[in-house]
């Protein structure tokens, strides 16, 4: 033993210029929590029952503990819990226990879509946090218009502050489709009065407001009418067209029984009828709360070589990309098209063979194509506009020896057309917008020559009056608003296809030339999208082109756009 101290003695004088030693294993954590989920498996030195729905896990205080605040202040505090072998846990589920307390053990964990709303329950209940932010980011990516009320309440019921605002934005963002759901129709007095109030939604127009309010009282009619007036007070009817007002609110029975609806509606007819912007007229009234989701170029319709097609190609400019969407029922070319109300109206044209008056809608709710009412009058390369909710059809020709001056009035409402007055000029191929409450309609063909001139249709007269003319005759060319002013873009004269592009102020009064398109485009696509004018496809020396063209009145020049799926002439641009 003397020897043995002696040597250590007289190898530590040996070492006293040795460093600090350190050492440390990167699998010690690795395989501490392997050994316990060992002894957690084969039962091994537990030290606590917990009971779920009477079913029995055992496990470790002392790792339960170190993974939930929960477990810990029920161990480590004079709670009767800390001296107990056996605990019971109510309100929760089993296998969300038995789930959680294998994370424990394993840090991972798998669970079916259909639990996962017991697993973020017992998560919540139990103080797992990480399993509980992490559970609400999975169901943040599942939400839908049909589950986003209810994620919504049960989030508020869990304190899950994100989840909660996501859904809540997204059911604003998605209101049109919310409105349809069957959440929506169960949802109580108080989620649809919030979701109603918001200053901003997913809406095309108040109309889409009224009608979710008449949807959810009508479920349950007897249940819900006393809520009629209070609802209708979130409407903002000063917002809707008089004929929205008269046609969709005014005439619902429920509303023309109800003293005080009756008394918003009538305030809402003098405020159109006098504009009548008083001190009365909260400004939030007046001001809209659309959130325009992104917005996607529809090109529908068009031929090659008399060939006419009925697909529809989208353009979505998060992609940057096009792609083919549901088809139209019959093929169209040179059919006049508007957005109005959420939806697209394709109507008229020709199939190769003759002129077509038969229109049809695409609802992109359920991706549809439908038939609607006929015009009194086929019609092949006319124009289609909106305005104050009627949609206009204007000139075209009946596709061999016809033009037309005369134009047609549709009413989305009841669903029919009726004849108005006539332009003052024949035109096929024209061109025709809505700019400051009266419709524009210029150039086209009238069967002798092909024409400059440009009229306008004033509703409040209900006559068509000459305007200033272009600089260049056109026919088959493209026209678009933007920022107020209106843009013509490409045609041709006779045999001369056209590159010219010009704009009207109606302020000033006068047209200016701009530059010009990089190449020629006859029966070339025409839409504002994004703040720029877009001209897509069209014919060059008949020869169909699928490129497209962008102009940015900023930087005044045009761009190269992302080129269609296919070379086509005629087809006709929606932006919804």
């Amino acid at each position: 033993m003397h020897d043995r101290k002696c040597e250590n003695h007289n190898m530590t004088e040996r070492t006293e210029e040795f460093d600090m030693f350190s050492y440390q294993n990167a699998y010690h954590q690795t395989t501490l929590m392997d050994n316990f989920n060992e002894f957690y498996q084969t039962q091994t030195l537990c030290d606590i029952t917990l009971v779920a729905e009477g079913r029995e896990i055992r496990a470790h205080k002392t790792v339960l503990a170190a993974c939930s605040p929960y477990f810990a202040s029920m161990f480590m505090s004079n709670l009767k819990e800390r001296y107990q072998d056996v605990i019971e846990l109510k309100n929760i589920t089993f296998q969300s226990l038995e789930t959680l307390i294998s994370f424990c053990y394993t840090s991972r964990l798998e669970v079916p879509g259909e639990r996962i709303f017991d697993l973020l329950t017992a998560a919540d209940m139990l103080q797992f946090s990480v399993i509980k932010e992490s559970t609400c980011v999975y169901i943040s990516s599942k939400v839908t218009p049909s589950n986003c009320i209810e994620i919504s309440v049960f989030a508020d019921v869990h304190n899950c502050n994100a989840l909660k605002e996501f859904s809540e934005t997204f059911a604003r963002e998605n209101f049109r489709h919310v409105r349809r759901s069957e959440a929506f129709k169960e949802a109580d007095f108080s989620q649809v009065y919030q979701l109603m109030s918001s200053p901003s939604l997913g809406i095309t127009s108040e109309k889409d407001v009224f009608e979710a309010m008449m949807f959810w009282i009508k479920h349950d009619q007897d249940a819900r009418e006393e809520y009629l007036a209070s609802l209708l007070s979130l409407v903002r009817l000063k917002q809707l067209y008089p004929k929205e007002l008269i046609d969709c609110v005014e005439r619902e029975p429920l509303i023309a029984k109800n003293t005080k609806c009756m008394q918003m509606i009538n305030d809402a007819k003098t405020h159109h009828l006098l504009c009548d912007w008083t001190i009365d007229d909260p400004l939030l009234e007046l001001q809209s709360r659309s959130i325009h989701n992104e917005a996607k170029v529809y090109l529908i319709g068009g031929e090659i070589h008399q060939k006419v097609f009925k697909s529809v190609e989208m353009y979505s400019m998060a992609k940057n990309e096009w792609e083919l969407v549901r088809e139209l029922n019959i093929p169209r070319d040179g059919c006049g098209v508007c957005s109005y109300d959420g939806k697209i109206f394709a109507t008229g044209g020709c199939d190769a063979k003759e002129a077509l008056s038969s229109m049809e809608v695409y609802d992109p709710h359920n991706d549809k194509w439908e038939f609607r009412s006929s015009m009194n009058q086929a019609r092949h390369a006319l124009c289609v506009t909106e305005l104050n909710g009627w949609l206009y059809a204007i000139g075209g020709g009946n596709f061999t020896t016809e033009e037309y001056s005369s134009t047609e009035r549709y009413d989305p409402v009841r669903d029919n057309w009726c004849n108005m007055p006539a332009m003052n000029a024949k035109r096929e191929g024209l061109a025709a917008m809505t700019l400051d409450g009266v419709i524009y309609a210029m150039g086209g063909d009238n069967g002798v020559c092909i024409l400059n001139s440009v009229e306008r249709f004033d509703p409040r007269t209900g006559k068509w009056y000459f305007s200033t003319p272009m600089g260049f005759r056109r026919r088959y060319f493209g026209g678009a608003v933007l920022n107020d002013k209106i843009y013509v873009v490409g045609g041709s004269d006779f045999d001369e296809d056209l590159n010219s592009v010009e704009c009207f102020d109606p302020r000033a009064n006068r047209w200016q030339f701009l530059p010009s398109m990089s190449m020629r485009r006859e029966s070339v696509a025409v839409t504002a999208y994004c703040d720029k004018i877009l001209a897509l496809g069209g014919a060059c020396i008949n020869k169909e082109t699928n490129s497209g063209e962008a102009y940015d009145p900023i930087l005044n020049k045009w761009e190269a756009f992302t080129p269609m799926l296919s070379a086509k002439e005629g087809m006709v641009a929606a932006v919804l």
